[in-house]
């Protein structure tokens, strides 16, 4: 595709290379790396409990939007705010869950409970983010 093309309307940017930098014991910074680590914290963070109320998998959501508004108001931006929000961010927080989650409820006849964690993960979930930005903002 030719540079100034768009794609559905919007104009093609590529990415900048992401490169890795060094710390202060010589190490490379792995983003895959935060992301596995991301991913496991949530399977920690999330274990599954006798009730049917994924409660887990709602405080894990509920932990990465207030984090995702704390560095979208701290300002980040370009490949670190990619490696965070998208790489350390994306990784722990889990949509797909969420909705399977919603779809179980479902299933097992647990109307009152889906609309909870939908309602509940949705209106917390933006409150949450709204008070991420504003604490990150005031850093």
């Amino acid at each position: 595709m030719p540079r100034n093309e768009t794609v559905c309307g919007v104009p093609e940017r590529p990415f900048p290379p992401i490169e890795p930098s060094t710390s202060r014991r010589g190490s490379r910074f792995q983003p895959a790396a935060l992301a596995r680590d991301s991913a496991a914290s949530r399977s920690a963070f999330a274990a599954r409990s006798d009730h049917p109320f994924p409660l887990g998998i709602l405080a894990v959501n509920l932990a990465g939007t207030l984090a995702l508004g704390l560095v979208a108001g701290a300002a980040l931006s370009g490949q670190a705010l990619v490696i965070v929000a998208g790489g350390g961010i994306g990784s722990f927080t889990t949509f797909s869950t969420w909705m399977l989650d919603s779809h179980r409820l479902a299933d097992a006849g647990h109307a009152h409970l889906v609309w909870l964690n939908l309602g509940l993960s949705l209106v917390v979930g933006f409150a949450a983010v709204a008070l991420g930005h504003w604490i990150g903002a005031a850093l």
